[in-house]
């Protein structure tokens, strides 16, 4: 049996079966790591972004955990002399009508 040409539809391989998972393994494992460097870029953007808020951060802390832990402390500050504002505030405010209604 004599074997002719090979059709046109059929190419040559350059790669063999198995070598095909591996590459396509290649390529993800590349765009999972732009994306995760991506993400990490990210992150410590928004980590520097919130250093510069907190007043304790500004020239001080280095690390994410320094960053977070000094975050909420800033906040329970916050909280606590919201609370004491609007405690004050809501004295001034029964006495003022304690006031009006001594006056007329």
């Amino acid at each position: 049996m004599v074997k002719g040409p090979k059709p046109s539809h059929v190419t040559s391989c350059r790669f063999s079966p198995h070598q095909r998972p591996v590459e396509k393994l290649r390529k993800k494992s590349q765009n999972l790591h732009e994306n995760k460097t991506s993400e990490k870029e990210e992150l410590m953007k928004l980590y520097q972004q919130l250093s510069n808020i907190i007043p304790s951060c500004r020239n001080k802390c280095t690390s994410s955990v320094d960053i977070v832990v000094s975050a909420v402390d800033y906040i329970r500050e916050l909280h606590s002399l919201l609370e004491n504002t609007n405690v004050e505030s809501s004295h001034e405010f029964r006495f003022s009508k304690l006031n009006v209604a001594f006056s007329s």
